[in-house]
This record gives structure tokens, sequence and C-alpha cells, in this order.
């Protein structure tokens, strides 16, 4: 043996490689590092007991008034003061009817403010500063604009506000006040204090037009939806400054955050209604979907944390929840009609979801941010619109009508009926964990294209890993595969009349027999072994070259709980690396390896064993690039286990 003829592979060889095939290939991730073995497990989740609860404990703040503000003082039996007569007061029913900034203060036990003020040339806001306000009204929104102004809401610093409508669900009121706090115009609410909204007539707060909420805290535990819109809807602020807010929303029948623009077209800009979720945090408990945007949402920032479907009852999540029907209705953590877009480095998401994680009638595109989705594995869901869904897929924690694009980012799908779904995926970039009883991935459109350019994905699935009903193109990245282990299924999967093509990265997918198929086509070479005897999750599969050098192993993982195993057993893989070089191989198992460098989801290069077993070899050439070995005898069992 001579030693300058061996092929080693050392890590930095690697990453060289791996860099120069298809020229987007990813070996670290966001941060520059190669992502932790232990990243995407499946204890990864957000605590199903969260909740929501008022405070009606109201406290002044400090507010520096000026010389133009109007000054209300509520208190009960007619006995409210004012230093202007902007303000109209008749017993418990206070009425604005001049733009301008208003600082109120005190109580109402049954009482309510109305905003009459009409916008003037120079003015468009009523400002009202709330610096230790509770009103609570039975007949009517506590607190309604029916004006040409916009309502602006201030916080005052340091205060504690309360407004509690006490109207009953179902009952029969005049007006088209269907909020605590509601605005015929635009609705503005800002400013450091905290305030909290409780209904139990129907929406926290809304507008007929669009909503802006940032700073301080906002709680609002709602009948139905806790925050409404008949248009756009900005929530948080800006990085670095202190305008993000603290948003916790309940919401009992209803959406935590309801934009229903619908089909209306914006305008100013002569498309749909986009609504913005930035900076802040979020925590958002309802019985029905978390976020339901109509038209356009970007997500840009913000620690957003999402439990949907588990009201009074085990959360989603769990094992046991609802009774299955064909007539489920939307459960989605974050769910739009139109586009996603999610970026932001500091951009956290928590969602726990007995309907899909994240779900678009558009296209989804996520450019950066830390994800955990959790969804139910049921075999019953709502349709995309909602309502009177007869759909026999299960929960998706990732789905687009259109495609699914995922460029950058830590993407964990704690648990799901199918992780990723639309009519075209695209993984370029970003660290992605996926776990799911069915597909890890599917591109459900006949003649749709699954691309891998970069990036790092992990697949735990309990049917097909890769699942494309047309075709597979991977130029770069790292794929690990733990694929099924009944026969009815296999690792990577592509259309009748469609194939694989790979020309760079590293994929590696294991699991059952019956069905494994692998690349046909790329300048990549690739090896498609099925075997009749098992490899377990305590051996290790060794890709050896002619002079007998360990260039890979790799210790099949073991398969999560949701898929119904402890351990991982695998009857065929499915190999393809750079740098590999023509001639013959050998695939061998053992259970002494040792000295790799584990690259990922414990996939190693190099390293060594002094006793090993050969399963099979072949010989790659120009006219053998992907090599196959073996029939498609084995399968979800039998076999002794080495």
């Amino acid at each position: 043996m001579k030693l300058s003829h061996l092929k080693v592979l050392s890590l930095m060889s690697l990453l060289f490689l791996l860099a120069g095939c298809g020229g987007s290939s990813l070996i670290a991730d966001d941060s520059g590092t190669i992502p932790s073995d232990s990243a995407g497990s499946e204890t990864t989740s957000i605590d199903n007991n969260t909740d929501v609860t008022i405070d009606d404990n109201v406290t002044s703040g400090s507010y520096i008034t000026n010389s133009s503000d109007i000054i209300i003082t509520l208190i009960d039996n007619a006995s409210t003061t004012s230093n202007s007569s902007c303000v109209v007061i008749s017993g418990n029913v206070i009425t604005i009817n001049t733009v301008g900034t208003y600082v109120v203060s005190g109580t109402l036990s049954d009482g309510k403010i109305i905003i009459t003020a009409s916008k003037t040339s120079s003015v468009e806001d009523t400002e009202i500063v709330l610096n230790g306000v509770s009103i609570t009204c039975s007949t009517a929104a506590p607190i309604y604009s029916s004006g040409t102004s916009k309502l602006k809401l201030f916080k005052a610093k340091g205060s504690v506000n309360y407004i509690h409508d006490t109207r009953l669900s179902g009952g029969t009121y005049t007006g088209d006040d269907n909020a605590a706090i509601f605005a015929d115009k635009k609705l503005k609410i800002f400013g450091t204090g905290k305030l909290s909204v409780e209904t139990s007539y129907n929406n926290g707060v809304g507008s007929d037009n669009g909503v802006e909420l940032k700073n301080g805290t906002l709680v609002i535990v709602s009948y139905n939806h806790s925050i409404k819109s008949h248009e756009s809807i900005e929530l948080g602020g800006t990085v670095g400054d202190d305008e993000g807010g603290v948003f916790n929303l309940k919401s009992s029948t209803g959406s935590c955050i309801r934009s229903d623009s619908g089909t209306d077209i914006d305008s100013d800009t002569s498309t749909y209604y986009l609504s913005t979720i930035t900076q802040g945090t979020y925590v958002l408990v309802s019985e029905y979907d978390g976020i339901e945007i109509d038209g356009l949402l970007n997500i840009s920032g913000g620690d957003i944390e999402v439990t949907c479907g588990g009201l009074g009852k085990t959360a989603c999540g769990s094992s046991s929840s609802y009774t299955l029907s064909t007539d489920m209705p939307s459960r989605k953590g974050i769910k739009s009609d139109h586009d996603i877009n999610i970026s932001g480095s500091s951009t956290t998401i928590s969602l726990d979801c007995y309907d899909d994680g994240i779900h678009s009638g558009g296209n989804i595109a996520i450019y950066s941010g830390v994800f955990s989705v959790s969804v139910a594995t049921s075999s019953k869901k709502s349709t995309s619109s909602g309502m009177g869904g007869s759909s026999t897929s299960g929960s998706d924690g990732i789905h687009a009508d259109g495609t699914v694009t995922i460029s950058g980012g830590t993407i964990t799908v704690v648990k799901s009926y199918e992780a990723v779904e639309g009519i075209g995926i695209t993984f370029s970039g970003g660290t992605t964990y996926l776990t799911a009883t069915d597909d890890g991935t599917n591109v459900n459109q006949t003649g749709g294209v699954l691309t891998i350019s970069g990036g790092y994905l992990f697949i735990d699935s309990g049917g097909d890993g890769l699942d494309s009903n047309g075709s597979v193109i991977m130029t770069g990245g790292v794929v690990v595969v733990a694929g099924p282990t009944g026969s009815g299924d296999g690792p990577l999967d592509f259309g009748d009349g469609y194939s694989m093509s790979i020309s760079g990265g590293i994929l590696v997918a294991y699991g059952s027999s019956g069905m494994a198929v692998g690349p046909t086509l790329g300048s990549q070479y690739s090896i498609l072994a099925r075997h009749s005897s098992v490899v377990s999750s305590s051996s290790y599969y060794l890709i050896v070259n002619s002079s007998g050098v360990v260039e890979y192993a790799i210790k099949p993982l073991t398969k999560s709980s949701f898929n119904g195993s402890s351990s991982s057993y695998s009857y065929s893989l499915v190999f393809s690396a750079p740098g590999l070089s023509s001639g013959t191989y050998y695939l061998k198992y053992c259970s002494d390896y040792s000295n790799g460098t584990e690259l990922f989801k414990q996939v190693y290069s190099n390293g060594s064993s002094s006793n090993s077993t050969q399963i099979t070899s072949w010989s790659w050439s120009s006219s053998n690039v992907h090599a196959s070995s073996g029939s498609s005898g084995g399968g979800g069992g039998g076999g002794g286990r080495p």
C-alpha cells in the first residue's frame, strides 16, 4: 500500500470541495459553524401551558401635559370632569367632538367614550392619553371612534389601564362597534404603559381600516378575534429601540390576529394589503388560528409563540386533544391567503398547533430566524380556507399552495404529518430539521421540482423522506434522511417518469429497501445499495475505497418516537459526496468505528475500524456514475442485526 496514493479527505478539504460544487452550497450554518448533532431533537417545543391573564389593577403613570392638552377625569355617577367644551359629558357617556390630545384618567364602571371628531386639513388624529383608566361598558364599546379622524391611544409611561366590554356574546346591540376598542378609521395604540382589554362579546380591538400597535404592553382576552382589521395590521417596532412592545393575546372563538381584507386592493400600493410583524414579544393562545391574514404577510422580527386549538383541552401538540372530524375548523399557527415572507436574524417563532404550523395560499419564503413547529400528526384536517374541510391529508409543519423557499435560519419541525409541502420546494441555505409521520418533504404537483442547492437538511420520516411528484435536483448542501422502516415507502421518492439529479453536496439516505431509489442523473458519483442484512442504530455504515481507507461513515440515527420506533434500522443506503474517485468502493458495516470527524447528524469523514463486514462493492466510472447494488427484497423487518 502506497500512502501517496491514498485518498484521505481532511475536513478542510471537504469544505473546499463542497463550496465548489454548484456554486451555492453551504457547509456551515448562518453563524458560520457546523450545526451540532443535538440540534433539532424532538424535545424542542413550546410550553403547552402558556396562558394569558388580565391585569385590572389600574394605576396612573408619569405624563407631562402640554398647555394644549385637554384633561378628562372619569368619575362614576355622572361626575366626570373636563376643562374643555370639546368634551360633552352626559351621565357616564363622554363624547369627544374635536381632534386634539386628550389626557384621560379615572374610572367608569358602566360607561363609554365616543369620539365623533372629524379630521382637518392639518390634523388627522384624535389622540387619547390613557393614564390610569378603567372603563367597563355593558351596552356598547367602552371606546368607540365613529368620526373621520384616526384614533390614536397613547399608554402613559408607568400606567396600567383596563378596558372591559361586558356585552354578552349573541346579544343584540345597535351600531358596528364590534370590539371593546373600535375605530371606523385607522386605530393606533402605542406608548410604554400597559393596557389590558377584556371582552365577552366579540373582538378585543378593531378597525374598519388598518391597525397599528407598538410599544409597552398590550394584553387582550377576547371572545372572538383579539386584534381585528379590515385592512392591514402593523405590529411591533424596529431593532434597537423601545417600540417593540409585548403582546399577550387570547381568543376563545376566533383568531388572535385577524385581517379580513379579502380580495381588496390597497390603493396606495395597487396590490393586496400588507400586514407586518416586527420587533416585539408575542404570546398568542387561540382556539382557532393564531395569526390569520387576508393579504400579504411579512414577519421581520419578534419573539412569537403561538398555541392554537387547545383551549380547555390538552394542548393540541400533545397525544390527546380533539376528536377528529371531516368538518374541522382551521387551527393554524400562522396563515395568510397570499404570500408569507419571514426574515430577521433575531426572529424566533414557536408554534404548537392542531392544524398546519405555517400555511400560505400563495408562496412562503424563509430567509432567517429560529423556528420550532409542532403540529398534529392526525390524518384529518381543515381545508386551506378553514371551515368545512374534508381533506384526508394531515397537518403540515410548513404548507404553501404555491412554493416554499428556505434560504436561511434554523427550522425545527418537531412533529408533523408532512413537514414541508408545496407545488415546488427549494432549500438553498440554513439548517432544517424535519420530523414527519408521513413524508418529510412533499412536492405535491406533478412535474414540480424539489431543489437543494445549499444548507443543512435532516429528515426523520415515517413515510418518504425526500418526496417529489416531479423531479429532485441537488447541487449542494448536506442532506441526511433517516427514512421509513416500512417497505411501502422509501428514503427518496420522485414521480413516475421523473428522476433525481445530483451534481454537488453530500447526500445520505437510509431506511427500508422495498421502495428505495437513488439518483440517475448528474455529474457526481452516487450509490444505491440495497441489502438483506440490517444495519441498526448501534452500527456504522463505512464507505471504503480500493486502498482500504474509510472515507465516510454513517451511523443510523435513532428514530423519533412519533414514528413508532425507539431505534433505527436500515436495509438500504443512498450515498453521494464531492471528491469521490472512479474505481472500486466497498460498503461495509461495523460497531467499532472511531476517530472520524462528524459533518452532520452522525455522518463522519475519515476514521477507522478494525473489525468490519462487507455488504457489497461497486465500481464508479464515466459510464457508471450512478451505481446500484442489491434488490428491493429487504424492507421493514427480518434479518439479523450486526
